[in-house]
């Protein structure tokens, strides 16, 4: 399990701009790796965590086909307003361009950031029963917790998360390769 902690520092390796797959919103994909600690203790042993990376997501707009400008306009806002925030929190006072951001001016920026993990449970390929239950429910089908096979222990995945960006560390200096 990835530690939760604030004191991380980690930099962007990929930015892009694009469309959401599951919901064709417009949004900015940021690809960040950790640079320090190298190192953290996990259950007792030293970890490696350099390198480890996220994906985070900024959506520039939340689109409606019930209004009459296409956007959620509140949603839209509050999204704008997030993605400012980061982009000024990283030391881009440039004004954005919602419609086509410049990501490219993201890359190589090294912050201070918060991180956890979400835990996603493994499970079994959902059986034609489970399917046709979750299609009358309307929901997505899912198979059986996945167990160890000699501990009964439910399998976990654990996934990095950056929870918070709070502001550029001293590495966003220094040239360093990404």
């Amino acid at each position: 399990m990835f530690p939760t902690d604030s004191a991380y520092k980690a930099r962007i390796c990929g930015a892009e701009f694009g469309r959401s797959k599951s919901s064709g919103n417009p949004m900015i994909t940021l690809t960040w790796e950790v640079v320090a600690p190298q190192e953290v203790e996990v259950a007792g042993e030293l970890v490696n965590i350099a390198g480890v990376q996220c994906t985070q997501y900024y959506s520039t707009s939340t689109l409606d086909s019930d209004s009459e400008s296409g956007l959620d306009d509140e949603k839209t806002k509050n999204n704008r307003k997030k993605t400012q925030e980061l982009y000024t929190t990283l030391g881009i006072e440039d004004p954005i361009d919602f419609e086509n951001p410049d990501t490219k001016v993201l890359l190589g920026k090294c912050a201070y950031v918060g991180m956890k993990s979400d835990v996603n449970e493994r499970r079994k390929t959902p059986t034609i029963a489970q399917i046709e239950t979750a299609k009358k429910a309307g929901k997505r089908p899912e198979g059986d917790l996945m167990t160890h096979p000699i501990t009964g222990a439910k399998l976990v995945d654990y996934w990095p998360k950056i929870t918070d960006v709070f502001g550029l560390c001293a590495e966003d200096s220094v040239a360093a390769a990404y």
